[in-house]
């Protein structure tokens, strides 16, 4: 986060854009309210765009997850984003303008062994952000969800050498077991990532 900082600091000052940073807790309801009222009132209550992403990993199984477990995945993978959106939605329906996006996992399509809770909380924001589409399309309001194969990411890679370090493996090895199955046999970058999410928010993708 210090180095994402920095970056968007250093890129709005060579583009002299006016850049506000508001951090808060995200898994605290308390923070989100007050964040986003700062964010508004910054904004002058005329915000465009909504990213959501969140990222945890949890491998425990269906008997090994206690009811804390489920609640945390729920709190990480859909409350937060729904608090969020909660608290910026009305100012986007009364200018009758705004986009969502998230990013999500394939896994929500094709959900993968070994992540019960991450699978069973991304279907739930799916479903939730279906039914926002379809309530406030007619407000020119638009959500979408960007479902993402293995992109190398900083928690990826850290990941890999979590999983080489319990298989008593290389890391490389890890990776290239997982590229084998990609078909472009390579991951995707953020870069990639966040060209699809501009192209979302732009005025050519107005129908989707």
């Amino acid at each position: 986060l210090k180095h994402a900082k920095e970056a968007i600091l250093e890129n709005s000052r060579k583009k002299k854009n006016n850049v506000f940073l508001v951090p808060f807790d995200l898994n605290v309801k308390k923070e989100v309210v007050n964040g986003s009222d700062k964010i508004l009132r910054l904004s002058k209550h005329k915000l465009d765009i909504i990213v959501l992403n969140s990222g945890v990993f949890n491998h425990k199984g269906f008997l090994e997850a206690s009811e804390k477990d489920w609640n945390k995945a729920i709190l990480y993978k859909f409350k937060s984003m729904f608090w969020i959106v909660n608290e910026f939605l009305p100012s986007m329906l009364k200018n009758r303008s705004g986009h969502i996006v998230h990013i999500g996992s394939i896994y929500t399509k094709e959900p993968r062994f070994g992540y019960l809770l991450s699978n069973s909380a991304r279907l739930l924001m799916t479903g939730y952000l279906k039914c926002l589409a379809d309530n406030v399309a007619l407000q020119d309001v638009r959500v979408n969800q960007v479902l993402c194969g293995y992109i190398a990411t900083e928690r990826l890679i850290s990941h890999f050498r979590e999983m080489a370090k319990i298989k008593k493996i290389p890391k490389d090895e890890v990776e290239n077991n997982v590229k084998k199955d990609i078909p472009m046999k390579r991951f995707g970058s953020p870069e990639e990532v966040a060209s699809v999410v501009r192209f979302l928010c732009s005025d050519k993708s107005s129908y989707i």
